[in-house]
Parts: C-alpha cells; structure tokens; sequence
C-alpha cells in the first residue's frame, strides 16, 4: 500500500512500496562436469592426482639423485683442497731444501775458487814444468842404461883379465896395475850410479808432492 506524507503547504509526498527480492539462480558448474555422473569425476580426479603424484615422485627422485651428486662432488672437492694443502706444504719444504742446497753449492763453489786460486799462485812458485821434468827423467834414464853398460862392460873386462892372468912377474904387475885402474872406474861409475838414483828419488818426490797440490 501506498503512505503519504504531508509536508507544510498542504503537500503531500506519496512512497511506493519495494517490490519482493527475485529467487537467486542455482550456481553454475564448469562445462567440462556438465552431464558427467560424480563417479566419473571422481574417477578423472583421481587419474589426474595419480598423474600427479607420479611426477613428483620423480621429481624428487632426480632432486634425491642431484643431492647425492652434490654430496660426491663436494667430498671430492674437499679431498682436492686437502690433498692441494698437503701438496702446497710439501713444495714449501722442498723450496727450502733447494735454496738450502743451493747456499750450500754456492759456499763450495766460493771454496773451490779460492782452492784453484791458490793452487795456481803456488804452482807459479815452482820453477820446473812438466816437459822440463819429462826432459830430466829421460835424461836420467839415459844415463842410468850407460852407466849399466859401462859397469857391465868393465865387470866382464876385469873377469876377463883375472882369468888370463900370465905366469911372468913383470906382465903380473902390468896387469895388477891395469886391474886397479879399471877397479877405480868401476867404482867411479857406481857413485854415479848411487848419486843418479838419488837424484831421480827426489824429482819422483817433488812430481808427487807437485801431484798433491795441483789435485
């Protein structure tokens, strides 16, 4: 019904009554369950949810592969960076090792020089050289074969003459006196012989002790 109100002036004002709300429409389910049972639904969510789970499943499983990967790797990687520490130390010492020795070979390089360097100022002091004392020794030997065959020879003389001795007295006496005489040379010729073996004792000894110095 209608109501009015009366405002001054004799106006009146007329309301019109609401009209009844209208019936809300049932929802609307999506198209692709339109005209399908619930246990065909049921069905298709289930395989999709299997589907699902199925590829997860393997996901994590290719997850859980690539973990274990990278659990090897990173032991691996330690391994490498504990085995690179040991080498790094190792070199370390043996660096230390070498300059040692080289510090060392350096100390005997510098006594070597200074051995060389003294052994040439003494070797100057020596007045001979090696062809000189070559010279000398074979000039000694020369002399030494000479007074070999001289005593040799003078031994066989004086056998000889011993041997032939006549039975006159004057030609005794000759020969006692020619026996003499060759007695004195051959004795002459054996204090050569004494003195040259003297003297090639002591050049043996200064080619020796030459021999020392310059080792």
């Amino acid at each position: 019904p209608a109501l009015g109100l009366s405002l001054p002036g004799n106006t009146t004002v007329g309301a019109v009554a609401p009209a009844a709300a209208a019936p809300s429409a049932p929802p609307a389910f999506p198209s692709r369950l339109n005209g399908k049972r619930l246990a065909d639904i049921m069905d298709e969510f289930r395989m999709r949810l299997g589907s699902q789970v199925t590829d997860f499943v393997t996901q994590a499983q290719v997850v859980d592969q690539m973990d274990r990967e990278l659990i090897v790797q990173r032991d691996r990687a330690l391994r490498l960076q504990q085995s690179t520490a040991a080498l790094k130390q190792g070199t370390d010492a043996i660096s230390s090792e070498l300059e040692l020795i080289l510090h060392h070979q350096d100390e005997m390089h510098a006594a070597l020089s200074q051995l060389e360097q003294k052994v040439e100022e003494e070797g100057r002091n020596f007045t001979d050289r090696p062809g000189d004392r070559q010279q000398a020794y074979t000039l000694i030997d020369n002399l030494d074969r000479e007074l070999a065959d001289t005593r040799d020879l003078l031994s066989d003389t004086i056998g000889r003459l011993n041997a032939a001795t006549p039975l006159e007295d004057g030609s005794s006496a000759q020969l006692a006196r020619m026996v003499q005489v060759l007695d004195v040379h051959l004795s002459a010729f054996q204090w050569l012989e004494t003195n040259a073996a003297e003297l090639d004792q002591q050049l043996s000894n200064a080619d020796i002790a030459l021999s020392a110095v310059y080792r």
